[in-house]
This record gives C-alpha cells, sequence and structure tokens, in this order.
C-alpha cells in the first residue's frame, strides 16, 4: 500500500524515504528528515516568489546598462542553498563541556560539510567538539560564512568587477539568515 504525501507548511508537498538507521552508519536519518521537512519547503517558497521574479529585472539591467548581473545572480543560488542547510552542520560536532576544538576544525565542518558528512558516516573523521550547542546558529558563524563565500567569490569573478562577487556573497548569506530565521535564532 502506497504511502500517502506528507503535507508540509503551505501548498508544497513531498513524499520523503529515509531508512530509519543503517547498521553499518552511525548517523540516525531521523534529524536529517526532520531538518529537511523544516527547511526545504521555505527554500522553494523564496525561489517560486522573490528569486524567480528578480530575474527579469536582472535581465532589463544587462540589455539597457550593460551590466551583467545575471551569472553572479545564478551562480549566487549555490551558496544560498548550501547556506541554508550549512548552519546544521553543527550536528556533526560532540557537545562537551571540557573540551573544546580550535575554530579551524569547526569552520571546516561549515565551509566543507558535505565532505566531512562522507568521512562522518564511514566513521574515517576524528570528532570535533564543542562547548556551545548549536554553535553555527550564531552571527560570528555567519560573519565567516560571508568571508568564505565573499572569497570564492574573489576567484571566480573579476576583480575589477567586484559587484559581482558582492551579489553573489550578499545571496550566500541571505541563505544563512535565512536558516537562522527559520530556526527563530535572529530577529
Amino acid at each position: 500500500m502506497p504511502r500517502p504525501k506528507k503535507h508540509i507548511k503551505g501548498k508544497v508537498s513531498f513524499i520523503l524515504k529515509f531508512p530509519r538507521h543503517l547498521p553499518f552508519l552511525k548517523l540516525s536519518f531521523k534529524k536529517l528528515n526532520d531538518e529537511l521537512k523544516e527547511h526545504v519547503p521555505f527554500v522553494l517558497w523564496l525561489i517560486k516568489r522573490i528569486i524567480i521574479p528578480i530575474l527579469p529585472l536582472l535581465v532589463l539591467i544587462n540589455i539597457f546598462l550593460r551590466i551583467e548581473l545575471v551569472p553572479a545572480f545564478l551562480l549566487g543560488l549555490i551558496p544560498f542553498i548550501y547556506g541554508n542547510f550549512a548552519p546544521d552542520f553543527d550536528i556533526l560536532m560532540k557537545y562537551s563541556e571540557k573540551k573544546n576544538s580550535p575554530t579551524y576544525k569547526k569552520l571546516f565542518i561549515l565551509y566543507l560539510g558535505p565532505l566531512y558528512l562522507y568521512y562522518y558516516i564511514f566513521e574515517f573523521s576524528r570528532p570535533v567538539y564543542t562547548n556551545v550547542k548549536r554553535e553555527f546558529h550564531s552571527m560570528k558563524y555567519a560573519a565567516y560564512y560571508f568571508l568564505f563565500v565573499f572569497l570564492i567569490g574573489l576567484l571566480i569573478f573579476n576583480p575589477a568587477e567586484i559587484y559581482k562577487t558582492l551579489i553573489f556573497s550578499f545571496l550566500g548569506i541571505a541563505g544563512y539568515l535565512v536558516h537562522l530565521l527559520i530556526d527563530k535564532k535572529l530577529g
């Protein structure tokens, strides 16, 4: 008998099927499933209601003012979507009141979370400790994320056209801040 669709906030509905637990992994999919149910509908709503309606304006700016904003905007969707899920990588850190790993190890998890997740799932990683619960859900790490995306933007775009790097960076930090807004850590 097929599983009924679960309705999630608004008009967006989809079925998420993750196994409860795989014996060779040390990760339960319940938390991942809950986070996806919480954040995906809002990201889809943002793309549908805000991002897609802005594209015609950017095309007109490109035609009349000869300023190419569309590539930066479309590439900026990558850090926007990644930034919307990046704060939840703090669940990969172990909470300890006595131990606290250096900031660069925590930033590795924030910046390259999927790579660390791969090593974490297959038990190749060393634990990273924190003495703050939900550490990435703060403005400090939002600033770190903005700096990271800005530096990536400088590598991708011509430094003479800094506005493209800024659009790329602001979309990235917007995704991060949307996540904090959804989790009620901002505002």
